[in-house]
């Protein structure tokens, strides 16, 4: 497989957001060899961690481009998300969610 890496880049990335409110965001994409990007795809979700049962959510995906990625590419995918509905950042004892912008690519 291909070896790219992925870096999520917030725009105010210490400035809380709610549901309904617009992540403004940009995947930086450094390719370290020649791959075919099926699907660069970005979210914006939530994960439970600690002692209860561990569980994920959020937003739809937004596809952010295709295309051949060769060796030495450095490129940027600027877009903008809504935050979903979910529940509150917390951060307990036994029991946190976090939220994230987290990307993925579909590569050959």
């Amino acid at each position: 497989m291909a070896r790219v890496r992925l870096r999520v880049v917030l725009d105010d990335a210490l400035l809380p957001r709610a549901a309904g409110e617009a992540v403004l965001c940009r995947v930086e994409v450094e390719a370290d060899e020649d791959a075919s990007c099926a699907g660069l795809n970005a979210r914006v979700a939530w994960r439970t961690a600690g002692d209860a049962n561990e569980v994920e959510g959020g937003g739809p995906p937004a596809v952010l481009g295709t295309g051949e990625w060769k060796s030495g590419d450095r490129l940027s995918f600027p877009f903008s998300l809504t935050v979903p509905p979910g529940p509150p950042t917390y951060d307990g004892r036994h029991f946190s969610v976090a939220w994230a912008v987290r990307a993925d690519a579909d590569l050959s």
